[in-house]
């Protein structure tokens, strides 16, 4: 080991017999052995952390794919729990508006029949401008608009309960 001047000149004029000078080469000795083990626990050390390196690896892919399945889990029963509560809402909407929807299908059904009711003469009176064949039913298959809205209301409600 190189002992630099300054610290030998130190030596030299501390050390005025044998004995001094044997203690301070012990004392160089033992500061190399020290560096030598501090060497040699960093170079374990680093062998062992590359050694577990891939255990530790695996544990944290194990606990990111639990995560990963406990946070899918906790969507999927997040979906079907509001599904479950917009399906109540419905048929607890429906029951609450069951009389109106009654009463309006009631009045849809008696404002058809006095169309029906009325005289023949009127029809005649009224030239036909159209040419258009007549049809079994009153609208098209396409014709959204001819639904009124409370009969389309009625009818959702409907298909909302069956499912």
């Amino acid at each position: 080991m190189l002992v630099p001047p300054s610290v030998a000149a130190a030596r030299v004029a501390t050390t005025a017999n044998d004995d001094n000078v044997v203690a301070g080469l012990l004392a160089d000795n033992s500061h190399h052995n020290l560096e030598r083990k501090r060497q040699r626990r960093r170079t374990s050390e680093r062998e062992w952390y590359l050694k577990h390196r891939e255990d530790r690896l695996a544990k944290q892919r194990d606990y990111d794919a639990k995560n990963r399945e406990r946070r899918l889990q906790q969507m999927k029963d997040y979906r079907t729990k509001h599904k479950e509560k917009q399906r109540v809402y419905k048929q607890e909407w429906y029951r609450r508006n069951r009389d109106s929807i009654k009463m309006k299908r009631m009045q849809r059904k008696d404002d058809g029949d006095d169309d029906q009711d009325e005289p023949e003469s009127s029809a005649a009176d009224t030239p036909a401008t159209t040419t258009a064949p007549q049809t079994s039913y009153p609208y098209s298959p396409m014709d959204t608009t001819a639904i009124a809205p409370s009969a389309f209301l009625s009818l959702l409600c409907e298909v909302a309960l069956m499912t």
